[in-house]
């Protein structure tokens, strides 16, 4: 029989129609029972066994699509900080750890190097520490990570705390560690009497030789392993050395390698090189991590998304098969922001270079807040540090460059000091790193790491988004070679809306790009000529037209009342221009609700100006209907202006309007906030003054009594008593309702 025509299906395919099918089935089979129940029993519509069966169609439905759209959430976000104490966290480095012991325990110097990321520190701390732990030959002393912040003082407390916490010491011989001939006389004891010869670790080295680069770039060259035993610590552990009686193992990055000669003290010494650790490898740690148990899931529904994202975020940062270690923590920490854990969300923040951004803008918030930068002048410095003919490579800027950059982002000169303290956080946060020039003697600063280019760039972007998308679109309209590729190259008429609405709201600006913009205006007729297109287009022009003109007129509207509301004496004239005002004022606040405040200090302006009762009773009322827009802790910052102005003034009109004023605004107080007035006042009370500010002072002291709590409130009879008496001509606020 001839197979032409047949549709066939793949294993899981046919697996999925067996499973509707059989489901189709059941609920059919169900729904057919339930309706021959319903039919007997006496008294049912007829129509009732259809609606039961249609609701339960539409509920399987329902329950299928749920079903569909299923996907994998992360539960523990501990469980992808990746530490570099963890030996489970060190795969892929077996031979590297038997290389670097066994070169351990033959040399008395040992260096380590390795590209910045690359897992050096991990090595030695979950690899290398692991291995010797057992060997009875050699005492590993490993310096904790401050011993880089000094020249030989920290260096020296830093070996005294890893004697004394290496378990090799006695109970005399910890108290008896004061000075660095102690410690010398128990690294010399550890080897004679115990066999065992002690090993220093230098992790970091380099962040030591950074932080004395003066010290060991005296003359723009390196200094010389002579000149470094100048030095009381240097000088010991090289005799120690000499007299083998010690072992050194160094740790440093590939860049600044060169550096190492100045503890060559038996001459060159053949450096190990740490590579990337390979693909296969990540996969299963990555595998190992989020496994979970069945009680305890590390990622719910790991089958409905995360296996295929885990599978492209390899697969995205694999170079040649290897990875970074410390891109694939960065990567393991900003997916940790992803409410979705499949492919599908991953493209839409941007991919890696999206979740890189993520770590890159929490290490700037983070610099900003403690260094007291703007995020703005942090950002705009890790951009400068980008190569801007070549964006996936950094490049080197001094101090001075860096200085110009964060000073022009925000338009003020920046502190030296100031910039120190954030080039040291984001050195402290491997965003950065420095670096002295050997021939001019200049520190320099570059990115970690290339791939942090990515991060830092989407970064950006994110930050400035319209100017971004304007810049990328204008530019290729410049290099578009035809007229057609140049109209393809126009803004689509959405992106001239959401620009249009940015730019209203003082997002960006247009800068030399209007040309460009004005020239997009060219696709409105095309896209008009659709019917949706056209309806959208007079639609969104029709409201933000009238959004202008509403609050033009109502801005209009309340400058009209403030210049008409002296001339106007009639009191139903008043309470209908009060009207009107508060209708205006309720335009205005909800286009911009900082207008409020604003607001609320011109009509307590006006209130010092009238005496007119009806004045001072609509404007009391607008007073009133306007602060009803405010916080109570924008009210409690009005009222404290009122009561500045109460205290600098010695005119009765004026205080009696204020009183009121304030009497007005009082109701809208939270009890915190009452308090904290009722404290002012009591302040001005008790520091005397006019008997009428007294006065006034105790009437707003009354009206905001209703406000507090009844334990406070008995606190202050004595007080407004006290302020009432001491004068006599202000007129006691009227009702604020």
């Amino acid at each position: 029989m001839s197979d032409v025509g047949k549709v066939t299906f793949s294993g899981s395919a046919q697996k999925q129609l067996q499973l509707i099918g059989g489901i189709v089935s059941a609920v059919l089979g169900i729904i057919i029972n339930v309706t021959d129940l319903i039919n007997k029993v006496p008294g049912l519509p007829p129509y009732t066994s259809w609606v039961l069966g249609g609701a339960s169609i539409l509920f399987g439905i329902w329950m299928l699509v749920k079903w569909r759209t299923r996907y994998s959430r992360l539960l523990k976000p501990d469980a992808l900080r990746l530490d570099r104490d963890n030996a489970e966290h060190l795969v892929g480095r077996a031979e590297d750890i038997d290389n670097l012991g066994q070169q351990c325990l033959a040399k008395q110097i040992v260096f380590l190097e390795g590209e910045s990321g690359s897992g050096k520190s991990a090595l030695v701390r979950a690899g290398l520490l692991t291995k010797l732990k057992d060997d009875k030959s050699v005492q590993p002393l490993l310096l904790d990570d401050w011993w880089v912040n000094d020249w030989e003082r920290i260096p020296s407390r830093a070996l005294k705390s890893a004697l004394m916490t290496s378990g090799a010491l006695g109970s005399d011989a910890k108290a008896n560690l004061s000075a660095l001939a102690d410690v010398e006389r128990e690294l010399v004891r550890i080897h004679d009497e115990k066999m065992r010869t002690p090993l220093i670790i230098f992790d970091q080295f380099d962040d030591y030789q950074a932080r004395n680069r003066r010290r060991f770039l005296p003359n723009k060259v390196w200094l010389d392993p002579a000149t470094l035993r100048q030095s009381p610590f240097w000088d010991m552990v090289a005799r120690l050395l000499e007299q083998d009686k010690l072992r050194c193992l160094f740790v440093t990055r590939s860049d600044t390698a060169g550096g190492l000669s100045s503890v060559s003290f038996f001459g060159s010494v053949p450096p190990m090189r740490l590579d990337r650790v390979r693909s296969p490898h990540i996969d299963e740690l990555l595998t190992r991590l989020t496994e979970g148990t069945p009680t305890t899931p590390v990622i719910a529904d790991p089958d409905a998304g995360w296996t295929k994202l885990r599978e492209r975020i390899i697969r995205d940062i694999s170079e040649q098969d290897v990875i970074l270690p410390q891109q694939l923590k960065i990567v393991l920490a900003g997916i940790q922001s992803l409410k979705r854990l499949n492919p599908k969300q991953y493209e839409r923040v941007g991919g890696v270079a999206g979740i890189e951004a993520f770590y890159v803008e929490q290490q700037i918030n983070g610099t900003a807040r403690k260094v007291g930068l703007a995020p703005s002048q942090v950002r705009a410095l890790l951009v400068n540090l980008i190569d801007p003919l070549n964006p996936t490579k950094t490049r080197l800027c001094g101090k001075e460059d860096l200085l110009a950059v964060t000073a022009k982002a925000s338009g003020q000169p920046v502190a030296s000091d100031d910039l120190d303290n954030a080039l040291e956080e984001l050195e402290h946060g491997e965003m950065l790193r420095s670096s002295s020039d050997p021939e001019s003697g200049r520190t320099t600063y570059r990115l970690d790491h290339d791939y942090l280019t990515r991060g830092v760039l989407t970064a950006e972007r994110r930050a400035d988004r319209w100017h971004y998308l304007l810049e990328d679109r204008a530019k290729a309209f410049q290099d578009a070679s035809t007229l057609w590729k140049k109209w393809k190259a126009l803004l689509p008429v959405g992106t001239q809306c959401r620009l249009a609405m940015a730019r209203l709201r003082g997002q960006f600006s247009y800068g030399n790009r209007r040309s460009y913009v004005l020239w997009s205006l060219a696709r409105l007729p095309a896209r008009m000529l659709g019917f949706v297109g056209s309806f959208v287009l007079v639609l969104l022009l029709l409201s933000v037209a009238f959004s202008w003109k509403m609050n033009s007129m109502a801005r209009a509207g309340i400058d009209s009342f403030f210049k008409e509301i002296h001339s106007v004496t009639d009191s139903r004239q008043i309470h209908a221009l009060t009207r009107s005002f508060k209708s205006e004022v309720l335009i205005l606040v909800s286009q911009k609700s900082e207008e409020a405040h604003a607001t609320a200090g011109r009509i307590i302006e006006t209130m010092r100006s009238t005496s007119n009762s009806d004045q001072m009773s609509a404007l009391q009322e607008a007073l009133v209907d306007v602060t009803s827009d405010l916080k109570p802790e924008e009210v409690q910052t009005l009222g404290s202006s009122i009561l500045r102005e109460i205290q600098n003034t010695a005119d009765t009109a004026q205080i009696n309007a204020l009183s009121r004023a304030f009497a007005a605004i009082s109701l809208k107080l939270r009890p915190e906030n009452a308090q904290a007035l009722a404290e002012l006042i009591l302040h001005a009370i008790k520091g005397g003054g006019d008997p009428n500010q007294r006065h006034a002072l105790g009437l707003g002291l009354s009206a905001i009594s209703s406000q507090l709590k009844p334990e406070q409130v008995g606190t202050l009879d004595g007080s407004i008593v006290e302020a009432i008496q001491g004068g006599r001509t202000v007129c006691p606020s009227p009702d604020p309702n």
